[in-house]
Parts: structure tokens; C-alpha cells; sequence
């Protein structure tokens, strides 16, 4: 088992919550800086849309 780590079970599942938590902050990121790279979209793109 490894200390330090919370893993939650879920039916026969182990979880490592830390994993998940990361995992959903870097999604987070990633959609945020998508929505800001696309909203003002044009034929000849900026910097943030060169980019994305």
C-alpha cells in the first residue's frame, strides 16, 4: 500500500484521488486556455491563436 496517498474505493475500483485532482486541475487549464485562444478568432491569427 503505498502511505501518504488517499485512495478512495469505489465498488472492487482503487482510486488515487491525487491523480484525479491533478488531472481534472490540468483539464481545467487546458479548456480555460482554449476558450481564450478561440474566442476572438480571425484569417490572419495572433499570437494566442498561432498558438492554440
Amino acid at each position: 500500500m503505498s502511505e501518504g496517498h488517499l485512495i478512495a474505493h469505489i465498488g472492487q475500483f482503487s482510486v488515487n484521488v491525487d491523480t484525479v485532482v491533478t488531472m481534472w486541475i490540468t483539464m481545467g487549464i487546458l479548456i480555460v486556455f482554449a476558450l481564450f485562444a478561440t474566442r476572438k478568432m480571425s484569417i490572419i491569427p495572433g499570437k494566442l491563436q498561432a498558438i492554440a
